[in-house]
């Protein structure tokens, strides 16, 4: 008797850029690369607000992506699985209480 493994979650489908991030990433030969922006922009201004410092969104997006490129340079990851795990991180660290 063969015992089956359940499938696998899918990831949330993330609409593709458009506008200005789609012209950027194409720009920096980017295409075929989907992340979840808004996501990341979400976190991005949570950390900035938790901290009271603006600037901590930038740096916030920044990390997130240089951690899921590492990631997929290396080959831990693929960069889909890479930026969710990041975005992850960064929700973690996030909801930890503050000292």
């Amino acid at each position: 008797m063969s015992e089956t493994q359940p499938a696998a979650p899918k990831p949330p489908t993330v609409p593709p850029a458009t506008g200005w991030p789609a012209e950027l990433m194409t720009a920096l030969e980017l295409d075929g690369v989907h992340p979840d922006f808004a996501r990341l922009a979400s976190l991005a201004r949570h950390a900035a607000a938790t901290s009271g410092n603006d600037e901590d969104a930038a740096a916030t997006a920044f990390i997130a992506g240089y951690a899921a490129g590492l990631a997929e340079g290396s080959g831990q990851a693929c960069f889909d699985r890479a930026h969710r795990a990041s975005l992850r991180g960064i929700e973690r660290l996030l909801d930890r209480p503050t000292p």
